[in-house]
């Protein structure tokens, strides 16, 4: 599992450290990341699975906004939306289906499956 963000790596990494969350993650990618740097989140997306070798049709991207949809499409992988999110995708204008959480649960049951 990966983290991509478009928020500053320091604080999320605080924040992952302090729900225990940060040592289940291979990589975390911010824009001001030391192992890279990206202007949009497609860009880091695409360095994610060129460096991790990951296979677009076994991987998938989770997130709430429409910047994430896109990052999903540039790297063509799979787009769970974490409705629960604070981020809104309008439906209307995505061609295209994808698969919606309505709470963070679904996820570790996913995960579980897997």
């Amino acid at each position: 599992m990966f983290v991509l963000k478009n928020k500053p790596d320091a604080p999320i990494r605080k924040i992952l450290k302090h729900l225990l969350l940060d040592g289940y993650f291979t990589e975390i990618l911010s824009p001001d990341s030391i192992s890279a740097d990206f202007s949009s989140k497609a860009e880091g997306a695409l360095y994610l699975c060129k460096k991790h070798a990951l296979i677009p049709d076994e991987t998938v991207l989770k997130g709430d906004s429409l910047d994430d949809l896109n990052a999903a499409r540039a790297a063509r992988l799979g787009f769970l939306e974490a409705a629960y999110g604070n981020g809104k995708i309008d439906k209307s204008l995505i061609k295209g289906s994808w698969f919606s959480l309505k709470n963070p649960a679904v996820t570790a049951g996913i995960l579980a499956y897997r």
